[in-house]
């Protein structure tokens, strides 16, 4: 979710951040930032909810300085470089395209500039004007290994919004490739027809996926402590927050039937 409301048109993000928070506090629950448990003892029960890290496929150049994660990306605030590629091209790779070309942007606070920006004509009842491309200072590739298009997993409702915008700045995809090499210049991709081909890159971006975070599982174990793993700890798929929060109130429910 801190990461969610780092994009342009999520910061609500953030109020539910703050909302679980006073009511954790509200009903006597302690948060602990910044530590780590070294031990266990007096708990009946451990729930391990450590969430994701981001996945960093095995492609030589990986560790390049101009190569990042997501997470650093956003975090950081990194200046923008002037190609910039995105291996991966689900919701994540959609979200890190949209903060780059509406890093400065305030169309979620600004009607005028929102209509501006959607072609809107407030003098008209759901009047248009001609739609026109934008020409930004940067260039961003999304790169895919599947077939499937870009951002596949986006909310029907929503998805094809933020497929137009992308569109419209410009945004350049190509799929159903595998990943050759990252040099300091570009990123070299080959396609399943035996096509090689060098993308320009001064900047890449890692959107491939997550791996759990589940260092706690063995010290638990060790300790002979009873603990349940959920949310992206148990299954490092897409961020899904609403799976994660489901299995949380199932599981507090099933304790409460215990006792």
């Amino acid at each position: 979710f801190q990461l969610a409301a780092l994009i342009p048109g999520k910061k609500d993000y953030a109020r539910s951040l703050i909302h679980w928070k006073s009511e954790i506090e509200r009903l006597g629950g302690k948060i602990l930032f910044s530590s780590q448990p070294k031990t266990f003892s007096g708990f009946d029960h451990v729930i391990i909810s450590t969430g994701v890290t981001p996945r960093k496929p095995k492609i030589p150049g990986v560790d390049l300085s101009h190569v990042m994660t997501y997470d650093q990306f956003l975090k950081n605030q990194t200046s923008l470089g002037k190609n910039i590629v995105i291996i991966g091209a689900g919701g994540i790779a959609v979200d890190v395209a949209t903060s780059i070309f509406h890093r400065h942007s305030d169309l979620d606070t600004q009607y005028l500039k929102f209509f501006k920006h959607w072609n809107i004509d407030s003098n008209a009842s759901g009047g248009l004007t001609p739609q026109q491309k934008i020409k930004p200072d940067t260039s961003v590739t999304l790169l895919q290994r599947s077939k499937k298009g870009f951002g596949q997993g986006l909310g029907k409702t929503t998805g094809w919004i933020h497929r137009l915008d992308l569109k419209r700045h410009g945004l350049q995809f190509f799929n159903d490739l595998e990943y050759q090499k990252i040099t300091a210049q570009s990123v070299e991709v080959k396609f399943s027809n035996g096509e090689i081909k060098s993308i320009p890159a001064d900047q890449v971006i890692i959107c491939a996926g997550q791996e759990p975070v589940i260092n706690l599982k063995e010290i638990l174990m060790l300790a002979n402590i009873p603990f349940t793993v959920i949310g992206g700890a148990r299954l490092a798929g897409e961020l899904d927050a609403k799976r994660a929060i489901r299995e949380a109130f199932e599981l507090v429910h099933l304790f409460k039937g215990k006792n």
